[in-house]
């Protein structure tokens, strides 16, 4: 796929973050999701979102996790990213959209959040943090 190509050039291009590279992550990660690799799409938000906190394009790259994350059926994982989109971007398009989606999550995914210290801390399936999670992702 052309676009994918293109997107992976610039994010490739130097180790210095760039407003470019933000954008060709948002890219890739839609480009994946369009191809059906959900897991690495995640993934590919997911990185954005820890490693562009201030970026514009953050709050699309939490609610693609999300969207990424529920159709892989991993609802808890998805859950954790729309409620940091809705407690950091409450009064975006995005938030008003991830409050929607959080009322059509199962239940039983709310109570994962609710028992960590941090209700935005991440696990894995096997416990431990996440990537960008926890001691040193600040």
């Amino acid at each position: 796929m052309a676009a994918e190509r293109a997107y992976r050039d610039i994010k490739g291009r130097g180790s210095a973050p760039s407003e470019a590279t933000a954008w060709a992550m948002l890219g890739l990660g839609r480009a994946l999701v369009a191809r059906g690799e959900l897991a690495e799409a995640a993934d590919e938000f997911e990185t954005l979102a820890d490693a562009y906190p201030e970026h514009e394009a953050r709050p699309q790259a939490l609610a693609g996790a999300a969207g990424a994350r529920v159709a892989l059926g991993q609802t808890a994982t998805a859950r954790l990213s729309l409620e940091t989109l809705v407690a950091e971007y409450g009064t975006t398009y995005e938030a008003v959209l991830a409050r929607e989606d959080l009322h059509s999550l199962p239940a039983d995914t709310a109570s994962v959040a609710e028992s960590t210290p941090d209700s935005l801390e991440q696990r894995t399936p096997e416990g431990g943090p996440a990537r960008g999670a926890g001691a040193g992702s600040e």
